[in-house]
């Protein structure tokens, strides 16, 4: 019996303890769900003016050079605190599965960072600390965001 044989069997076993405790659980997560909405809908109103600033802050800090940049994030995460919440139901909550076979990365990556050469040991000899040279951004600043 391979591994996944017995996980697919361990599963499988599990699966009906799973649904008793989602059966149990579905009215405290229903009464969590009533008690935590004020906190929920008071942090939202607070997560504003502090996006705000954080974003200000930033740009100032880099001198304008991300202005874009940080506009677009500030936007996005505007737009997510505005929508509403989905609450999630016991129904709706996934048991354990098995995992899907990865087919590789379904979204764009940042292209890899190139290697930093190690500098030479100066005359000093071996044991002398190097201060490394911070590394080289070897994206060019196009002024917009890559779409996710």
């Amino acid at each position: 019996m391979s591994w996944q044989d017995t996980l697919k069997s361990l599963i499988d076993k599990a699966k009906p303890y799973v649904d008793q405790a989602q059966e149990k659980a579905g009215p405290y997560l229903d009464k969590a769900g009533e008690k935590a909405a004020p906190y929920v809908e008071q942090a939202r109103e607070k997560a504003g003016p502090l996006l705000e600033k954080a974003a200000k802050k930033v740009d100032e800090a880099t001198k304008g050079k991300y202005s874009e940049q940080i506009g677009s994030v500030k936007g996005k995460v505007d737009e997510a605190l505005k929508k509403p919440e989905s609450p999630a139901s016991p129904t709706t909550t996934a048991g354990p599965t098995t995992p899907a076979p990865s087919t590789g990365p379904t979204t764009p990556s940042a292209p890899p960072t190139p290697p930093t050469a190690t500098p030479p040991p100066t005359a000093a000899g071996p044991n002398t600390p190097v201060t490394p040279t911070p590394p080289v951004d070897p994206t060019p600043d196009t002024g917009t965001t890559p779409s996710a």
